[in-house]
Formats: C-alpha cells, structure tokens, sequence
C-alpha cells in the first residue's frame, strides 16, 4: 500500500503564536533509498514523501551523500515549499560496494526557528577503502587471456597501486601531512599516551 494512503500526514496548525509556516519539518527515516533487489517494494519511493517537508534525514543508506540534495518528485506538487534530503550513511565500510569508498562524514544540522543549515565534517579515523573495476580487454600492454602468468602480474600491480591509492588518500595520512606542513612534528600514539600520563 503507498505510503500516501498508508499513512497520515498531520502539520501544526496555525495559532495566534505560531504559523504554521514558520515551522521547520524535518522527516527522519531509516529504510532503502534505492532498489536492492528485483521487487520495488524493498525501497520508499522519494515521490511518496510529502512536500511541505523542508529537511529528510534518510538514514540506513551506507553512501555517504552530505550535501542536501532537492527531494525528487513529491508527491503535492500544490505546495510552495521545497524539500530537501540528507544521506548521512554509515561511519564504517560495511559493505564491499562502490558507495562504501566514498569519503565518510557526520553531519551537524543547526535550526534556529523555520531555517537550517548542515555542516559536513569529515572522519578521520575510517578504514581505507578503494573501489575499482578492473577490464582486462582495455590492458595496456594488450593480455592474452590465455596467459595466467600475465594476468597475474597484471593484479598484482593494479592491487599494488590501489594500495598505494588508499595510503595517499587516507583521512589520517592527509591530516599527518598538513601537520608537517604546518611545521609540527607529528604526534605519536605513545607520545600522546606519555603526554595524558604527564597530565
């Protein structure tokens, strides 16, 4: 049954105090955002969702997508309103999938009266992840499919240099860099364990 006739959608009303549109309505759920499988029923549709929403935080999704993204298709067009959604997604790589290699991030939403506004800041702490796809018909030098020793050497430097990738790319590396680039020795994990103990 959609989520249009399954449910019901109440907003404040207006009052000598407050109007009803200086109300920040904020919609947070944890369900699919997109199609998993092969019945559309696995996910909530973003056209079921009602416009007068000004903020979804859609959570369950493992992608981290922190920018606020327009609410596609709702379902009252009559409304002047527009809504947006948030991804938060997962703080760890749960998942072998494109979207876990995305850079991680926790949002800070701050509201005062009927505005908001989100700040993304980034984890510093996640494990590496590196996603690519590998086609051996596109390999420069050309492979013989038949050449198991060739397409051996081939992964390896591939899984080499992904290495290498997700050393460079690292949050921790990036912010030990930026240290040193800021003239500060980098601070070990036992210096800082010296240090709490001196404390």
């Amino acid at each position: 049954m959609p989520l249009t006739t399954a449910a019901h959608r109440m907003r404040p009303r207006d009052s000598p105090e407050i109007a009803m549109e200086e109300w920040l309505n904020v919609f947070v759920l944890h369900q699919n955002r997109v199609q998993h499988g092969a019945s559309a029923k696995n996910c909530l549709q973003e056209r079921h969702l009602p416009a007068f929403m000004d903020l979804v935080i859609w959570g369950h999704e493992h992608e981290c997508i922190p920018e606020p993204q327009a609410l596609q298709a709702p379902d009252n067009t009559g409304e002047s309103e527009k809504a947006y959604v948030i991804q938060p997604g997962s703080s760890v790589a749960t998942a072998l999938s494109e979207g876990e290699a995305k850079r991680k991030h926790i949002i800070l939403l701050e509201m005062m009266q009927n505005q908001w506004r989100t700040i993304k800041l980034p984890l510093h702490t996640v494990r590496p992840f590196v996603w690519d796809t590998i086609q051996l018909s596109a390999a420069q030098p050309p492979i013989d499919p038949e050449d198991s020793a060739a397409i051996t050497a081939h992964l390896e430097r591939k899984v080499h240099s992904m290495i290498q990738q997700a050393m460079r790319d690292s949050p921790a590396t990036q912010a030990a860099a930026a240290t040193q680039a800021a003239g500060a020795a980098p601070v070990s994990q036992q210096q800082q364990q010296q240090q709490q103990q001196q404390q």
